[in-house]
């Protein structure tokens, strides 16, 4: 495993299309599937986002701009 942004998310799995991100204190994604997300995206854009900042407990469903395509022969 490198030591890179978002280095040992694929190795965490969330049910069957979930994943894990990780963001700073501001919003910015520091881990994500998407890595081109990486430091250039801003939860805190978002509805959602300032909910998770906010640190509301629950369910949180992300909107589709957060989501990542499937690869062939995923899942």
């Amino acid at each position: 495993m490198g030591g890179g942004p978002g280095a040992g998310r694929d190795d965490v799995k969330i049910g069957k299309n979930g994943y894990v991100f990780l963001l700073d204190s501001q919003g910015v994604l520091l881990s994500h599937p998407d890595e081109e997300k990486i430091l250039n995206f801003n939860i805190a854009k978002l509805d959602f986002g300032r909910k998770i900042l906010a640190g509301e407990d629950g369910l949180i469903a992300a909107p589709p701009e957060m989501e990542i395509p499937r690869l062939p022969g995923a899942g």
